[in-house]
C-alpha cells in the first residue's frame, strides 16, 4: 500500500529516476506556449489508462487523487484531494518540443523524464512506467488530468 501511494504521488508517477534532459533542448515554465498552458491551470487528476490499451486501471492506482500543480516559477505540488500537499515538490520543466515533462523532487530526491501530451488547454496526459518490487517495468500508466479554472488553496504549506 505505501509503495503505491508513494508510486502514485510523484506523479503520479514515481520509479526509477533517470536521466536528465541535456539542458538546451529543455525551457523553463515560461518558455513555450505548452508550458503557459501547463503553468496557467491547476490539473485535477480524472483517471488512470493502461497506455497500451487505454482501459481504465485506476482502481489499480486508487490511492492518487488529486491535484498537480505546476507553477509559473517552475516548481511544482502535488496536493490531495482537500488541498493538503502530498509532499512531493521540486521543479519542473518542458521539452522545447513540448513532448517531455522533466520533474525534479527536492523532497523525494528523484529526477524523473515523462512523456507529456498537451490535449488541449482543457486536457493534459502524462505517461509513466510503473515497476516492480525488482525494478522491471510492470505496465506503462498514463494519467490523465483536466484543468480546473477554481483556485486551489494549499492547506498547511
Amino acid at each position: 500500500m505505501k509503495k503505491l501511494s508513494l508510486t502514485a504521488s510523484a506523479i503520479l508517477m514515481l520509479a526509477l529516476p533517470c536521466h536528465s534532459p541535456n539542458a538546451k533542448d529543455m525551457q523553463g515554465a515560461q518558455a513555450n506556449p505548452a508550458s503557459q498552458t501547463i503553468s496557467g491551470a491547476q490539473w485535477k487528476h480524472v483517471k488512470t489508462l493502461n497506455t497500451s490499451t487505454r482501459h481504465d486501471v485506476s482502481a489499480a492506482y486508487a490511492n492518487f487523487s488529486g491535484y498537480a500543480l505546476y507553477k509559473p516559477d517552475g516548481t511544482y505540488d502535488f496536493l490531495d484531494e482537500h488541498g493538503v500537499s502530498r509532499g512531493d515538490r521540486g521543479t519542473w520543466s518542458l521539452s522545447n518540443d513540448g513532448n517531455r515533462l522533466t520533474l525534479v523532487s527536492l523532497t523525494f530526491e528523484y529526477s524523473k523524464d515523462l512523456v507529456v501530451t498537451l490535449v488541449d488547454e482543457n486536457n493534459l496526459e502524462i505517461q509513466t512506467n510503473q515497476y516492480d518490487r525488482d525494478g522491471r517495468t510492470k505496465e506503462t500508466v498514463t494519467e490523465v488530468f483536466a484543468s480546473i479554472r477554481k483556485k486551489i488553496t494549499l492547506v498547511g504549506g
